[in-house]
């Protein structure tokens, strides 16, 4: 990425240099954000010379996901608010669904219920609107982990079953698994433990060989912790989650 951009420079030409620009921030997000930032903000200004909306929303998108991984969540929703607002003036429900959804799972973070269901809820809405199976999957499952926050069983439940259904279908093992793990930590904290305990076997069973970290990973960790405690196995389940935590910091 950093030789394309170089090469773009001598180009002289401002869409490409402005793509190279983003394709090399996206590279340097997880370790160089400070610099990832910088090539964004150059993409954006180079992107609102060409007067390409398109563009501009992208990288006010990709700004926010920075901002929100360093905590900056105030950064973060100005920049994905804007995002929003070009992907409508587009008219591109796929983009505008998916900074949506961003903004949504900052605010389902936060513990901002309400407003992470309004949102949430319109990307699902923008998604099926263009028959996207995949970004659909998304919104369904932090649906479902918003309804497991609440406590609503049921319905968490239910939701969790339609993205095992859907991750299925379209080949997304990773969503797969933590639907499973989510479904479990639900039905465990209603008292439904048979239930629970097949779920949790289910996606253990699927993390067993693989030692990378993914969203959804974190919740079979914590199933598993919790079957630690529960056996009285106290300094197991605190060299686990030790170690757990270290594979989710360096991953977020």
């Amino acid at each position: 990425a950093g030789g394309a951009t170089m090469a773009a420079e001598r180009s002289g030409d401002s869409r490409v240099l402005a793509e190279a620009l983003v394709r090399l921030g996206i590279c340097l997000e997880l370790e160089h954000p400070d610099t990832a930032v910088e090539h964004y903000r150059r993409a954006l200004e180079l992107y609102r010379t060409l007067g390409d909306p398109r563009g501009q929303s992208h990288c006010h998108n990709n700004l926010g996901i920075v901002f929100a991984r360093r905590g900056e969540i105030a950064y973060a929703e100005r920049e994905l608010t804007t995002a929003i607002t070009l992907g409508r003036t587009i008219s591109a429900p796929d983009l505008s669904g998916l900074f949506t959804l961003n903004l949504g799972v900052i605010h389902l973070k936060r513990g901002d219920m309400d407003r992470a269901r309004e949102l949430i809820g319109e990307s699902l809405a923008q998604f099926a609107a263009v028959k996207n199976s995949e970004r659909q999957l998304f919104a369904l499952l932090n649906l479902a982990h918003l309804d497991r926050e609440q406590g609503d069983v049921d319905g968490a439940a239910a939701l969790y079953d339609a993205v095992i259904s859907l991750a299925q279908r379209i080949g997304q093992d990773d969503v797969e698994i933590g639907a499973m793990a989510g479904a479990a930590l639900v039905l465990r904290a209603a008292g439904r433990t048979t239930e629970a305990a097949d779920r949790a076997a289910a996606a253990s069973a699927r993390c067993a060989a693989r030692d990378d970290w993914f969203q959804g990973r974190e919740l079979v960790e914590a199933l598993e912790l919790l079957a630690w405690c529960d056996a009285g196995r106290a300094a197991d389940a605190l060299d686990r989650y030790e170690r757990s935590m270290l594979q989710a910091e360096a991953a977020d």
